[in-house]
């Protein structure tokens, strides 16, 4: 009999036990689901982020683009207006030597005329 019952505490011991081992096991399983929702809810997270940065990134590019081709227009049409103002001066400057060509031709006729009077009035005063 004391045999049955030393027996008896040891089942009752081993049923408390295994009682206790199976509560542990669904606290440690129901640890894992949580760990497991929270690690989907940083994957979540983390996907929507991505999302994000992707969509700001790519209006990023398009912005840079779009403010590229706004340069790159500028720049032709400073180089248009330059090129422009750089054709009027240079005209300007053709014309003005032009100009200064023709007056020097009539300075150079005028003193040529001065100088034949010089030398017939001298011609008149010097025997």
């Amino acid at each position: 009999e004391e045999n049955l019952c030393d027996k008896q505490d040891e089942l009752t011991k081993c049923s408390l036990s295994v009682s206790h081992s199976h509560h542990e096991i669904k606290a440690l399983k129901q640890a894992m689901f949580d760990d497991l929702a929270s690690v989907q809810n940083d994957v979540d997270l983390c996907r929507q982020e991505t999302q994000a940065m992707k969509k700001m990134s790519s209006s990023l590019l398009s912005r840079s683009q779009q403010n590229l081709q706004n340069v790159e227009n500028q720049c032709l049409q400073l180089q248009n207006v330059c090129d422009q103002e750089t054709k009027e001066i240079c005209l300007t400057i053709s014309s003005t030597v032009e100009t200064l060509l023709q007056q020097r031709e009539s300075i150079c006729h005028q003193l040529q005329i001065v100088e034949d009077h010089l030398i017939q009035a001298a011609n008149q005063i010097l025997p």
